[in-house]
């Protein structure tokens, strides 16, 4: 995974708990870092002594001339800390050129019905995704569903705001708070019954093309039923998850592990621990392997199995026939058949 140098132009603030971070490509890195709305950077920095490695979805689009990431502050998120209490203007990040599958379907011969759903910092490829549709096709409509805990919490409130004046007919916003009640929404968390009274009621029982949903993996799991079962074939529900539950699995096999891995044209070769996630063992050993969120909900880790077995302790980015050609999350996988070969080039 290659990194550039890149300064931040600006820190907005967007909530008491969120920035937007606008990122200066100068004339040299712009084809490098031209993007389909949806997709992700990888920011890599240097703080306290210690190197920090995180993915933050870009929110703005592609046509627009700003690059900006929408950074929520998380609870003992090191990087998300950092940015919202101390980065400033000026300042230099390593930057990777964008990634992700998660992204909007370009079709400017047909107009199209997309739903958007998004809950909580889930808004950030939103905003590129809603943006995109607006602009992409004069006909486009696009119905957002946006969950928050309260109005305070509400990324990007502004820019929708002036969004929806600017496409009152085309942009239709429907928010949602579960903390608080509020006249600009409904109250309760984003579920089944939520999503349905609202494509009903606020929406009109819309024909719907594609959707694309964010959040927490619990609302997505739920919403790709209930839209199904609304009229959605399975491959027009897309969706990235901003947090992944985690769960255990025992090996098959205990001990050491020999792992061959290609990572840009070298085969380096290590003795692992079987019951270690592949991308865990990797790292320890100062290999440079891709990655970025650590935990199975991008896409930045993956690599192709060559030889050996690996089994995932979550999936939600891969699909069956993926699997099938031998891809696997690294940051996921654990060792069931040795010795294991992987290759990230292959990819």
């Amino acid at each position: 995974m290659e990194f550039n140098a890149l300064k931040v132009n600006n820190v907005k603030r967007l909530t008491d708990k969120a920035v937007g971070v606008s990122i200066d490509v100068t004339k040299e890195y712009k084809k490098a870092y031209s993007f389909k709305a949806g997709q992700y950077l990888t920011v890599e920095h240097l703080y306290q002594g210690e190197k920090i490695r995180r993915s933050y979805s870009i929110c703005t689009a592609p046509t627009e001339s700003q690059l900006v990431l929408g950074i929520k502050e998380i609870q003992q998120g090191k990087f998300s800390v950092f940015a919202n209490r101390e980065l400033s203007a000026g300042d230099e990040l390593l930057v990777s050129s964008p990634e992700g599958r998660f992204t909007f379907e370009n079709n400017r011969w047909r107009s199209k019905n997309i739903l958007c759903i998004a809950a909580g910092s889930g808004i950030t490829p939103i905003m590129s995704i809603v943006k995109e549709a607006l602009t992409n096709h004069n006909s486009n409509t696009v119905y957002l569903l946006y969950g928050n805990q309260s109005e305070a919490d509400e990324m990007f409130a502004e820019e929708l705001e002036q969004l929806s004046v600017a496409y009152p007919k085309r942009l239709k916003l429907f928010r949602t708070y579960s903390r608080i009640a509020s006249d600009k929404g409904a109250f309760g968390r984003i579920d089944n019954g939520l999503c349905l009274h609202t494509l009903k009621n606020a929406f009109n029982q819309p024909k719907l093309d594609v959707a694309y949903l964010c959040g927490p993996e619990g609302m997505i799991e739920a919403l790709k039923e209930t839209l199904h079962n609304y009229g959605l074939p399975e491959d027009k529900i897309l969706y990235e998850l901003f947090y992944s539950e985690k769960e255990e699995m025992s090996s098959s096999i205990e001990g050491q592990v020999q792992i061959d891995v290609l990572i840009d044209g070298v085969t380096h070769s290590i003795m692992a621990p079987a019951d270690k996630l592949v991308l865990d063992s990797l790292l320890e050993n100062d290999l440079d392997a891709p990655y970025s969120c650590q935990g199975g909900v991008c896409s930045s880790c993956i690599c192709k199995v060559k030889k050996g077995a690996v089994e995932m302790i979550k999936n939600q980015i891969l699909t069956d026939s993926e699997i099938t050609q031998g891809l696997t999350l690294s940051c996921q996988a654990k060792v069931i058949e040795a010795p294991l070969s992987i290759d990230f080039d292959d990819v």
